[in-house]
């Protein structure tokens, strides 16, 4: 069904699908077995008039983390909708966000630059990423995937950082024809990077390893989407097989972290 968020979603190692409804201000679950949104508690309650964007995250531990895009808030909550706020100091988020469960790495993107920044869930420091070059959209990605930051802005190529070297200058990777500002999801236990296209329906799946994309069947050719990937494994009701939803932020698998050498 239809379903109304302008903020990245969240997935838990538990396979539970989480979205902000910025209209009601509530944080969402979804339930695949009856495709349908219940509430589970008051959203952080951010405005989203000048910049309509922000991400959702949820932590192995249950913590909620959220990103206001055009500002250096960062709200978390570990539950009954009381959410506290930080000022992530030097930093303005843009949309884009992905936690890596198996390494509890939080990371963000910044507005109008091709940058990340990491964030440390304890102390809530900030370490910035080199830049690529600036960029006057919002862009997409932002997705962990061993070890690796990716992002793409336009038809710029995908950015990627080594996260135990930020400083280190970004490679780059072609990115696949037909596509432009690309969401991302990452299917950590297979070490693999899912990609949908803003619009046109170019959708598959890019393996670091072997440098490759591999095309599957087109996705639904809506504009602004990005990906969500649950695994099976879950407490909600799911398929069978893994689900990839068009419809949010950066997923979360469940696999121990391998650190792989990178190959541009």
């Amino acid at each position: 069904n239809d379903h109304r968020s302008r903020a990245g979603m969240a997935v838990s190692t538990s396979g539970a699908l989480y979205s902000y409804n910025d209209v009601t201000n509530q944080i969402e679950v979804y339930n695949a077995g009856s495709d349908s949104w219940s509430n589970l508690m008051t959203g952080p309650g951010v405005g989203f008039v000048a910049r309509p964007l922000g991400n959702l995250e949820v932590t192995t531990s249950g913590r909620f983390i959220f990103t206001h895009a055009g500002t250096d808030d960062l709200y978390y909550s570990d539950g009954g909708g009381v959410w506290t706020s930080v000022d992530i100091s030097g930093v303005t988020f843009n949309g884009q966000g992905d936690y890596d469960s198996t390494t509890n790495t939080l990371v963000a993107g910044i507005l109008n630059n091709r940058r990340m920044v990491e964030i440390d869930l304890t102390s809530f420091a900030p370490t910035l990423s080199s830049s690529a070059g600036s960029s006057g959209e919002f862009r997409r990605g932002g997705t962990i995937l061993d070890g690796f930051v990716y992002q793409n802005t336009s038809s710029n190529g995908i950015d990627v950082w080594d996260l135990s070297n930020l400083a280190a200058a970004a490679t780059s990777v072609t990115q696949p024809a037909g596509t432009s500002w690309v969401g991302m999801a990452a299917d950590r236990e297979n070490g693999l990077l899912y990609i949908s296209a803003l619009s046109g329906g170019v959708f598959g799946y890019y393996d670091p390893l072997a440098n490759t994309f591999t095309a599957l069947a087109n996705s639904p050719s809506a504009s602004h989407t990005s990906l969500n990937l649950v695994t099976a494994n879950t407490i909600v009701p799911e398929p069978t097989s893994i689900s990839l939803m068009l419809v949010g932020a950066f997923g979360i698998a469940l696999r121990a972290r391998r650190r792989r050498s990178w190959r541009q």
